[in-house]
């Protein structure tokens, strides 16, 4: 697997494709990995694949990214309303920004 991007959050790693894709690995207890689980991975795994993204950028327990349309997505943490989508409720998979 190649990779043009990587970010190294506080107990994750997230990296995108040249097609695209994001993968993380790494803790994963409050859904920062974006798969849709909150299960530790110790490889890479594919966040929601439906999306393509540019961008990406791993947190503390929470990962954001910019798409190949110039949106930008977070997942994971929310207690302090780190994700921008208007709520603390934390999210297991990518979840738009509130502009």
């Amino acid at each position: 697997m190649n990779f043009v991007e990587v970010s190294a959050g506080v107990s994750h790693s997230c990296a995108v494709t040249p097609a695209h894709a994001v993968y993380c690995w790494g803790s994963n207890a409050k859904g920062g990995l974006g798969d849709g689980t909150t299960v530790q991975r110790n490889a890479p795994t594919l966040v929601d694949g439906s999306l393509h993204f540019q961008h990406v950028s791993a947190g503390d327990q929470h990962t954001c990214g910019i798409s190949t349309d110039n949106a930008v997505y977070c997942w994971g943490r929310n207690i302090f309303g780190e994700l921008g989508d208007g709520t603390t409720i934390d999210r297991l998979t990518p979840t738009r920004v509130v502009p």
